[in-house]
Formats: structure tokens, sequence, C-alpha cells
């Protein structure tokens, strides 16, 4: 008796990897099948009869003709080409068809079966790649927007290898390079298109951020184009890393900034023009106070002189000469009296800006009961009624505030025919200054003579209406700006004003 104990085994084998073979086969989603010469279904796992049955709507049958599945004429075509090659002996891999029907992508092999040297048939293969080149398309489409964004911003754009060799280039990268294309650009350094200084410049630089892995952001840079032209552009280079976080190149912005340069150089000289005008003005303004200082207090002695001796010369002939005699002496002596008025208030004007740095913490409410006692008896004989808030203590000239107060509140009590006038003075605190103001029930001032009102030597009365010399305002303009503020009114004709000025904090 012969022993067959192996042969057994190995059927045994046998029979268990083609089980194994043929569950493996079934369990899969991809489609296999094999078909003879004439295109007719051998073999098919389950996922081949599952899908044959849903294109064709009935069940699949052996020696069906798998062409039937496909009623695209175009790709019926493309399926029969295929089988043809199959037949005549040539391997094809993933080739792609999609299914307009169903919106779906295959990648199908066909593979010749042969039985010696004839071929007597093909095995296929097919796999769905809908979701795969769905994705592709969304790549696709991505790096089309982003090509498209990248070519259009209004600045160059580019990348480059570790060598320092150009591996893209926007279109205004290009332009800058003087390249016709980004084609012309690709593989080659800045030395294909800049000077050799440049170039080795910007090698060096590029090498050593390789080195380090420190990015270059916001670096003012100047070159000068072929044609002698110097330009400034605004640059940062940022290391490109892989996925193990190794450099491999470097990402680029840059763009001209030689407009913007050439702006800033002509403000630079222009700011240096006017700090040295301003420097001038300075000194002028400095030089015409001490001289209206010196003038106006020299001419006060021969003044009080030409005072003194008409109102003697009035006191002794007043009488005894004719009536047009007595008028002239009358004239002479008002205007004597008027110009040291006004050489009085002139002095004062001009020394604003003689001590205008003594800055001191001042108690508004002290500078307020200073300035009421001068008033005291006007306030009295007008019967006027004087609002004062609680105020504040500020940095300031303590002289000049009392200067200040004392001319608004003057012109508060002067330019009044209420038969109560009332006065109402306060502040309120802002973010960088303190803001007063003299608020009153007066005549008013027509919005067109806002301006005027600041001006020295400007009326808008006569002298027989309202005695003054025009400068009381300008003076309080004059400390408000040396305080860095401003001066301004809200009035209007009949309705009284409200003079506003800032002190800004120290």
């Amino acid at each position: 008796m012969k022993d067959i104990t192996e042969r057994k085994k190995a059927e045994q084998q046998k029979e268990f990897d083609r089980r194994n073979l043929k569950a493996l086969i079934n369990n899969t989603t991809d489609l296999i099948w094999s078909v003879d010469r004439d295109i007719k279904l051998i073999t098919s796992n389950k996922a081949f009869d599952e899908w044959f049955t849903l294109k064709s709507g009935k069940p699949v049958k052996r020696c069906t003709n798998v062409l039937e599945a496909e009623w695209n004429e175009e790709v019926l075509i493309r399926w029969r080409k295929n089988y043809e090659r199959a037949f005549s002996g040539e391997k094809l891999t993933e080739v792609e068809f999609f299914d307009s029907a169903t919106e779906t992508w295959s990648k199908v092999s066909f593979h010749p079966i042969r039985k010696g040297d004839a071929v007597i048939g093909a095995a296929c293969y097919s796999r769905n790649i809908t979701e795969k080149k769905k994705n592709e398309k969304i790549i696709r489409d991505e790096r089309t927007l982003l090509r498209t964004l990248v070519d259009n911003l209004p600045f160059n754009v580019y990348a480059k290898d570790i060598h320092s060799k150009k591996t893209l280039a926007n279109r205004g990268d290009c332009e800058f390079m003087g390249a016709s294309s980004e084609k012309e650009a690709l593989g080659k350094d800045d030395a294909d298109f800049f000077s050799d200084e440049f170039a080795r410049k910007t090698f060096m630089e590029e090498q050593q951020m390789f080195a380090t892995g420190q990015p270059i952001i916001d670096e003012e840079e100047q070159y000068e184009t072929n044609d002698g032209r110097k330009k400034w552009f605004l640059k940062s280079k940022i290391p490109l890393r892989n996925e193990d976080g190794q450099i491999i190149g470097l990402v680029g912005i840059s763009y001209d900034i030689t407009d913007r340069k050439k702006n800033e150089i002509a403000i630079a000289e222009l700011n240096a023009q006017l700090n040295k005008r301003a420097e001038e003005l300075t000194v002028s303004n400095a030089e015409l106070e001490r001289f209206a200082y010196v003038v106006s207090h020299d001419l006060l002695e021969p003044l009080r002189m030409v005072s003194n001796f008409l109102q003697l010369l009035r006191r002794k002939y007043a009488g005894q000469l004719d009536e047009t005699a007595d008028q002239y002496i009358h004239y002479a002596v008002d205007g004597a009296e008027r110009m040291k008025t006004l050489i009085l208030d002139l002095l004062e004007y001009s020394r604003v800006g003689t001590n205008s740095d003594q800055f001191i913490m001042t108690d508004m409410n002290e500078v307020t009961k200073s300035v009421l006692q001068t008033f005291n008896t006007s306030i009295q004989e007008k019967g006027a009624l004087i609002t004062i808030q609680k105020m504040p203590v500020i940095k300031a000239n303590k002289t000049q505030m009392i200067q200040l107060l004392q001319n608004l509140l003057g012109n508060a009590l002067k330019y009044n025919n209420s038969l109560v006038p009332e006065i109402e003075i306060g502040y309120k605190e802002k973010k960088d200054a303190w803001q007063f103001f003299v608020k009153d029930n007066g005549i008013g001032i027509e919005q067109k003579y806002f301006d005027k009102v600041f001006a020295i030597f400007q009326r808008l009365h006569n002298k027989n209406q309202y005695s003054g010399t025009g400068i009381g305002l300008a003076i309080c303009k004059k400390i408000a700006e040396k305080h860095a503020g401003n001066i301004w009114i809200e009035s209007s004709h009949g309705n009284g004003s409200t003079f506003f000025f800032t002190i800004k904090k120290q």
C-alpha cells in the first residue's frame, strides 16, 4: 500500500488557500472579474456582481457580455479597446474611467490570461477612486486659486531651494528680475539677474538664515538697477521646512517702497527746514519780545513827563485861555493817558513770553479769589452774581493764570448791560488737559468776529462805548498757547458769551 499522507496534506493546504483567497476576493470592495475573448464573464467576485446588477438592471450570469453594463457609447468604445489590447498580450494598469451616470471614477487594470502561447481571455481589477479624484480636484482648485492670488499680489513673491535657486516666482518677481516668465527664472539664482555684489550679499544672507533658522522680517534694502536707478524695497524671508522640520528652502516677499522712501526723505528735509525756520522764528520772537519790553518800558518815562506837564498846564491855565485852547489841552491829556494805557498793555503782552517756563503747582481756587478781589468794587457797583466752581490744582504759571482770568472776568463785567450781570467760572477735566470757562449774560459777539477778537489791537467797539486797547484777549490767547492749550468762544449777539481755554496737563 502506498503512503499518500503528504499528498493529502498538500491537497488540504491548497484547498485551504483557495478558500481563503476566495473569501478575500469576495469581501473586498474592489471589482475583480475575468472574461474570455468574446468579453463574456468567466469569473467574478461579489463586488462585481453587485455593480453589474446595479448598472444593467439584471442579475449577473456566467457567459454574460460584461459590456452590457455600460451604455455610454464613448466609454463603451474605450472599454472594448482596452479588452482587445489585453487579448493581444498587452498588460494595462491603472486605466481611468468616469461613469457620468453615477459620477464615479474608477482605475482599472487588464491582464492577459494565457494558455500556452495563446491568450484566452483577460483578468480585470477595478478600484473606485472617486474620493481621490475629488480630493485631487480640490487640491488643483486650491492651487489654481492660490497661484492666481500670488501672481496678482501687488508685491514680489518667490521661493528658493537650499542653494538659493528660484523654485517659484510670481508675476511681480519676474518683472522685478527682468525675466520674461517664471520658466526663465526657475533654477536660477540672483547672480543671473542682479549685480555680483547684490547677489553675493543676498546669498550670504540666505545661507546664514538656513544655518540659524532665523527669519528676516520687514528689512529695508537698497539696490541699483541696470540702468543706474536706485530703488528701495522692503523684504521678508521665512525658512521653508519639510514634514521632519528640516529646512529645505525659503519663501520670500518683497515690495517696492522707492516712492515711500522718496517721500520720507522729502519730508525729513522739509522738517529740517521747518525746524531751522522755527529756531530762527523763536530767536526772532524772543528778540521782538525783548524789544517790545524795552521800548514800552523806556517810553513810559518821557510819556509820564509829557502827561504830567499837560495836566499842570490844564490846572494852571484852565479857563484863562479861550475855549478852543482848553479843548486842545483836554485832547492832549486824554491822548497821553490812552497812550500810557496802551504801552502798559503792550508791556504786559511782551512779558507773557519772558517767564513762560516758570510752571509750578497752582491752586486755581487761589487764582480765582485773587481775581475777584481785584474786581470787588466793580462787582458791587454792578450788583453782579458770580458763581464759581471748586477749582483744581494744576501745573502752570500762576501769574499768567491770574492775568488770563483777570482779562476774561474784566470783559464779562465790562461788556454787560444786564440789570443783574451773571457770571459763572468753572472747568471740566479732559484726558490730556484742563478745560476752563468763563460764562456771562452780556452783550455777546457775532460769530464772524470770533477770530478777530483774539488779534492784537483789534476792537469791536469804539473807545466812547467801551474803553480798552484791544490787547486783553490777545494776551489770553498767548498765555493759553504758552501752556500748550487754546482758547475759543461760544456766543451770539445779545445772548452772552462763554470763553473756553485749555491748559495741558503736565
